[in-house]
C-alpha cells in the first residue's frame, strides 16, 4: 500500500489517503510512501514531518488509535455544543 500526504500538517480526517488503482495515483501529492511489509496500513496513524513518513502513535495498536481519535472527537464535539448552548442561553 501506498500514502499519499497533500498538506504538511495532515488530519485523521483528511489529507492522508491510500490507493489500490496505481492508475488512480495522485500527481498533486507532496509526498508519498511504499509501507513495508509489517507496517500498520491504518493510513490515520501516520503523518508527514520534516519528508518522512513518522508513525504519531508508536507503541499502539490500531484499535487503540481508532480510539483515541474517536475519544477526541466526541470531546471536541461536547466541547462545541457547551460553547453552543451557552452561547444560546
Amino acid at each position: 500500500m501506498k500514502l499519499y500526504f497533500f498538506t504538511e500538517n495532515p488530519s485523521p480526517r483528511n489529507s492522508v489517503m491510500h490507493f489500490a488503482n496505481p492508475a488512480d495515483e495522485p500527481a498533486d501529492a507532496i509526498a508519498s510512501f511504499e509501507l513495508q511489509e509489517g507496517q500498520s496500513t491504518l493510513s490515520i496513524r501516520y503523518k508527514l514531518e520534516n519528508g518522512a513518513l513518522v508513525d504519531a502513535y508508536p507503541g499502539k495498536t490500531d484499535d487503540q488509535v481508532v480510539d483515541e481519535i474517536r475519544q477526541a472527537a466526541e470531546a471536541e464535539a461536547a466541547a462545541k455544543a457547551a460553547q453552543l448552548a451557552a452561547a444560546n442561553a
